[in-house]
């Protein structure tokens, strides 16, 4: 080897050398710069909340119930629910009940109608709102069409081709008023 590539061997090693001090010293600072605690303590997640005669952090809480960190830590958090309450209740409609129908003396609210006559819930809402009858909008099965009333009003007594001289406002349903006035003899 000659004196220069001994030389430049020398300064490769001595670089190496000098490389290796320098990572070791940052992994030496960032060591004394991480904190102490855990990652939970420092989130405020480490606090111990007892439910059922069991105490687990909010992480265990989640991964026992499937409800997640974030729920579980508004519901005991910011409502103030009762962390056996907040723990334990299902997420949904939170005390919140739909309107609930009765037909035939059985009550059920307007999903679990639709759901027994095969057609989705926004469907049942869609008739009811829509002016079906109750019974109907919610027992009728998928493709059925708005029942009518059967009952004949003013504009079903005549036969389509006489009509009842009132043009395009001919209704159903009578809206005849009669004054006390009598008619005047001539």
């Amino acid at each position: 080897m000659t004196p220069a590539e001994r030389s430049r061997q020398i300064d490769k090693e001595e670089f190496a050398a000098e490389c290796a001090a320098i990572r070791q010293r940052a992994y030496n600072w960032l060591a004394s710069q991480r904190p102490s605690k855990p990652k939970d303590m420092m989130r405020g997640l480490a606090h111990l909340y007892e439910a059922h005669g069991e105490k687990h952090t909010l992480r265990e809480w989640s991964e026992i119930t499937g409800i997640s960190i974030a729920t579980l830590n508004t519901r005991i958090n910011i409502y103030d629910w009762p962390v056996e309450r907040a723990v334990t209740e299902t997420i949904g409609h939170f005390g919140r009940r739909g309107k609930e129908y009765t037909i035939n003396g059985v009550t059920r609210s307007v999903s679990q109608w639709a759901k027994l006559a095969g057609i989705s819930g926004s469907v049942a809402y869609t008739r009811i709102t829509s002016g079906w009858p109750i019974e109907a909008a919610l027992t009728l099965p998928k493709g059925s069409t708005r029942p009518t009333s059967g009952t004949p009003g003013v504009s079903s007594n005549f036969a389509p081709f006489e009509g009842t001289g009132g043009g395009s406002t001919a209704h159903e349903i009578p809206e005849i008023s009669f004054s006390d006035m009598k008619a005047p003899t001539a």
